[in-house]
């Protein structure tokens, strides 16, 4: 974990901004130096200004100081959606897991009251507004009706927050299914320059390429195939460049999930099965069997005609 001194100094570099960018007659050059390299102490003012002069929130500061250790916000998001998530769904052949969810919905939304976050609030209002795209028989009692201005509100707060964090990038992702492809358009560009400072951080990357695979099932459920060969161009682009072995896997299978809804099985077997060997080449055979049992449902879904939609979130939870 960095200290708050580097923190702000290797936020302020990635950036490109040079120490007299950040000064103003409340704090000199040389106390940001000395506090960059731990020799002195600022007050919560200071740093606070700091903080909108580098333009990152408090969440995205402590981030990019800890790593890969969630904010508060962060975690709740990922408690609530932990029960729909493959590897939870597989291991429970499937059960739905629409109450504990309804259960954590409630939990989140208590939680602000305390533990507020811009972040946490837009997310509590997108799933209240998905549990009312729900038939009202599969409605919880314990679920509000969601803000009239929904999800336009979440769109502006995505165009106009300086910085996509791990926060932004997870709000859009679970957004995709309900918002109009020539706004997702609009959100991969906005994506790829908000975000720079997210993917610096170990282990990051692959929560982009998330994003593109999600929106390319999206694509797929609305019959968008021309959409969604765009995001898998994007996520081949994102992976060659960061050299994503394991999420670079899966373009093989997410190609075969295209191709598979234009009609041409045989091929998409064969795409499917690419990504399969590769898991089973690597020696991750969990990774094998799990996509191997998802590849399996998608043929079913397919046949049946049931339109299918998946949220993809880190390989290894």
């Amino acid at each position: 974990m960095l200290s708050y001194g580097e923190t702000v100094h290797q936020i302020r570099v990635s950036k490109g901004i040079k120490l007299r960018q950040l000064a103003d007659e409340n704090i000199s050059v040389s106390l940001i130096s000395q506090f960059e390299h731990d020799k002195t102490q600022i007050s919560i003012a200071r740093f606070d200004r700091l903080l909108t002069a580098l333009g990152v929130s408090h969440d995205e500061f402590e981030l990019a100081r800890r790593g890969t250790t969630r904010s508060t916000a962060t975690q709740l998001m990922h408690d609530y959606m932990e029960p729909a998530e493959i590897t939870t769904l597989l291991a429970a052949d499937m059960s739905n897991p629409e109450q504990t969810m309804a259960r954590q919905l409630v939990k989140m939304t208590q939680s602000l009251q305390t533990h507020y976050s811009v972040e946490l609030d837009y997310f509590v209002q997108l799933q209240h507004y998905l549990w009312h795209e729900l038939p009202a028989e599969r409605q919880p009692d314990l679920v509000k009706k969601p803000s009239p201005n929904f999800p336009d509100d979440l769109v502006h707060y995505l165009r106009n927050v300086d910085n996509w964090g791990m926060a932004e990038i997870n709000l859009f992702k679970y957004a995709l299914r309900i918002l109009p492809t020539s706004v997702i358009d609009e959100m991969f560009r906005i994506l790829q320059k908000k975000a720079s400072l997210t993917t610096q951080l170990p282990g990051y990357e692959g929560a982009l390429v998330n994003v593109y695979y999600t929106a390319i099932t999206v694509f797929v459920a609305r019959q968008d195939l021309s959409a969604a060969w765009q995001a898998w161009q994007l996520a081949r682009e994102f992976c060659q460049n960061q050299e994503i072995i394991s999420r670079a896997a899966l373009l093989p299978f997410m190609a075969g999930w295209i191709t598979l809804h234009a009609g041409e099985r045989k091929k998409a077997q064969a795409l499917f099965q690419q990504t399969l060997d590769i898991f089973n080449t690597l020696g991750i055979t969990s990774l094998r069997d799990r996509f191997a049992k998802i590849r399996d449902g998608q043929i079913e879904a397919y046949e049946k005609h049931i339109p299918q939609y998946w949220i993809f979130n880190a390989m290894n939870e």
